[in-house]
């Protein structure tokens, strides 16, 4: 782990499991052959307080009934118990009670299969967010096995129809990036100058490629997909560091 040196003390990538796809079925111009996409989350440390941005997989999500089934059989997943994100915190040190708040990118199974194994936390999410759970659908991937029965009473709801600053002191800004759902968060660390784009693209390597007709319905809003893609180059351009949910990165 970093020392940032200021407000954020702490930061780090955990790689919560797996999921194995045939890439050249969803984006063109490339190879046949299948890629693992890691699940991630990030841990970090507000002056005396730990915070998550997403969870990852864990065993769980591989006992949801149907929706697990169907899950597995499109979107194979690898994950064991040592994979889980209680687990590799408990191995750092960090105990699950200890972590004061997770930001929820968006609720795909990916992104809160660890969820419950943090009981205490308060949970951050977006409006629109907020909106889709409301009235969720089957295309909305929304497995309410993983949402902790009393979500209503610890969801803190941010409006990002401006950049939302968490701790009111400019150290973590969070900023709508729909597409691939609405409501989709970002998070920017400004002493590191980096911003965690979540699913964005599903790599760096492949954010100039197309993506095939079944890519773009997973899409749920496959226009502002792009229009937020165009926005996420412009900020690398600018010098930001980009994360994105599903690639190994070195710290």
């Amino acid at each position: 782990m970093r020392n940032g040196g200021g407000r954020i003390t702490r930061v780090k990538t955990y790689y919560c499991g797996y999921c194995v796809n045939y890439l050249h079925r969803m984006v063109k111009n490339v190879p046949p052959g299948t890629r693992a996409f890691p699940a991630t989350a990030v841990l970090f440390q507000h002056e005396d307080d730990y915070y998550l941005f997403d969870t990852g997989f864990a065993p769980r999500i591989l006992r949801c009934g149907w929706r697990s089934k169907i899950y597995q059989m499109l979107n194979p997943v690898v994950c064991s118990a040592g994979d889980s994100l209680k687990e590799q915190l408990r191995a750092d040190g960090i105990n699950p009670g200890q972590i004061k708040g997770i930001i929820l990118s968006h609720l795909h199974p990916d992104h809160i299969g660890g969820l419950l194994d943090f009981p205490h936390s308060r949970i951050i999410i977006s409006q629109k967010t907020h909106r889709t759970l409301q009235k969720a659908n089957l295309s909305d991937l929304i497995f309410e096995d993983l949402l902790p029965g009393d979500l209503l009473t610890r969801m803190q709801v941010v409006d990002l129809r401006i950049i939302y600053d968490l701790f009111g002191d400019g150290s973590v800004l969070l900023k709508d990036i729909s597409g691939h759902t609405h409501g989709q968060t970002g998070m920017y660390l400004r002493e590191h100058n980096r911003f965690y784009a979540a699913d964005s693209s599903w790599g760096s390597d492949l954010w100039e490629l197309p993506l095939r007709f079944i890519a773009r319905l997973l899409q749920k809003d496959y226009r502002a997909y792009q229009s937020n893609l165009k926005r996420v180059k412009h900020m690398q351009a600018m010098g930001i560091e980009i994360v994105l949910s599903h690639e190994v990165r070195h710290e």
